[in-house]
């Protein structure tokens, strides 16, 4: 596993998109990644691929059990899961500025994601 110069590893995103989610962070964050907000240290996890979670607007329990299928609303994010304790932050794309980047565009490979920290 290869780390950059600003701690965050390779992933299965392509070289092109690994970068562009690289200078996300690191436009967000700066050079250095914050500390989990959980267990203090500083040791991320890139998730390999974007993670869509889907609106839960529905109050019916019987509906909401098949929300997956269901939900034509899903957030695209970028999940940082902590090395640590396992604390999974989930970061919007279009806050980032990276919709683009998986609007209608699948992400290839289905890997685990690699380690992110310092």
């Amino acid at each position: 596993m290869t780390q950059t110069e600003h701690g965050i590893s390779e992933s299965d995103f392509s070289p092109a998109q690994r970068e562009r989610v690289i200078q996300a962070l690191v436009q967000k964050f700066g050079p250095a990644m914050p500390a989990c907000s959980m267990c203090r240290f500083v040791s991320w996890r890139i998730a390999s691929r974007p993670v869509a979670i889907p609106s839960l607007g529905m109050t019916d329990p019987d509906v909401a059990k098949n929300v997956f299928i269901q939900s034509p609303v899903h957030y695209i994010c970028i999940a940082l899961i902590c090395q640590n304790c396992g604390n999974t932050v989930f970061l919007d794309t279009d806050k980032l500025g990276l919709d683009d980047l998986v609007e209608g565009k699948p992400i290839e490979g289905s890997a685990p994601g690699e380690a992110v920290g310092s």
